[in-house]
């Protein structure tokens, strides 16, 4: 029996044919399902709700209008999202719906498996059972992702094959993909602590400034400076709130539902913010191998699940898919 799975699992054709059979899946399940009430409104809104957010959020960009306000007449809930997401989606945006989730859900699959193959390349599991039940494990949690057409799996991909490109020595590559999954997500900015790990600081932190200005000024290919500041300022103001309001499947959550008259979210954060960070001071002065930069970030990514105020279901794939190669 484990030489049957081991065969299955070093097929080279295997992986490829699961997700593209966990993409189409979740897509059409999502495509088919009814229409359904969402809230307290009257209106039915699609099974693909979340797509429908980020799409409509690239005609309320060059359109003008605010990103950060309710638009029951197109779906439920809000952006969430900052403007340069807004504007990157529009590569899928322009498309039919259905092409568009489909390939949007694909992305997310592919980068979640490059991901995993470069962490495996850099690391010193390769035992071909143990990847594979890595993957056939994690892909329970990116299903749950992909069928709520959300960017988590992306988010996860991106951080591990970052990872994987600072300790190849492309450092460049390495912070732009981590910069990206912070203008999707606000907490992937903390995985910007890795490069405390590497040599070349100061060469870093302007390829940090860089890319970040470069990524956060693109949203002026399509507005002048001063809605681009009135937008910059929605921004931060829905944050606000949603932190204030907003506790999800968490470390808040559980606070909030067993004492929550005696702690305080901010103390929380910064606290585990401050944990987090020890391990990475310790690079600092002392010399560190990859395989203790590879467990810091897998500790990192579960760092933003527990200590995320809006931790939901398929947020769980960005600590589960690192956590699994940790336990195993």
């Amino acid at each position: 029996m484990n030489t049957l799975i081991i065969r299955i699992y070093q097929n080279p054709y295997f992986w490829p044919f699961l997700l593209a059979f966990l993409v189409l899946g979740a897509s059409l399940q999502s495509l088919l399902a009814p229409n359904f009430p969402l809230g307290r409104t009257e209106h039915l809104y699609t099974a693909y709700n979340n797509y429908v957010i980020f799409k409509q959020s690239f005609f309320h960009l060059i359109n003008h209008q605010s990103l950060y306000i309710m638009y029951p007449n197109e779906h439920w809930d809000l952006f969430k999202y900052s403007p340069t997401f807004a504007l990157l989606f529009g590569v899928w945006a322009v498309l039919p719906d259905s092409l568009g989730l489909l390939l949007w859900n694909g992305l997310n699959a592919l980068v979640w498996w490059q991901g995993i193959r470069v962490w495996q390349q850099n690391t010193t599991v390769h035992h071909a059972a143990l990847n594979g039940w890595w993957m056939g494990l994690g892909a329970v949690e990116l299903m749950t992702s992909l069928q709520n057409e959300q960017s988590n799996a992306l988010i996860a991909g991106l951080l591990m094959w970052a990872w994987g490109e600072w300790e190849r020595g492309a450092s460049s590559r390495a912070i732009l993909m981590i910069i990206l999954t912070g203008v999707i997500k606000l907490f992937g900015w903390a995985a910007l602590l890795l490069w405390l790990a590497y040599p070349h600081k100061g060469r870093n932190f302007l390829i940090v400034l860089v890319w970040g200005l470069l990524l956060a000024a693109l949203p002026l290919m399509v507005m002048s400076p001063s809605i681009y500041l009135w937008q910059m300022k929605e921004y931060l103001q829905m944050l606000g709130q949603d932190h204030s309001l907003s506790y999800g499947i968490s470390l808040m959550g559980f606070l909030e539902k067993t004492m929550p008259s005696l702690w305080n979210k901010n103390v929380v954060l910064l606290l585990g913010l401050g944990i987090m960070a020890l391990p990475w001071l310790v690079t600092l002065y002392r010399k560190t191998t990859s395989e203790y930069r590879a467990l810091g970030l897998a500790a990192l990514m579960i760092w933003m699940v527990i200590f995320n105020h809006k931790a939901e279901s398929p947020t769980f794939v960005i600590a589960v898919t690192p956590a699994l190669w940790w336990l195993l």
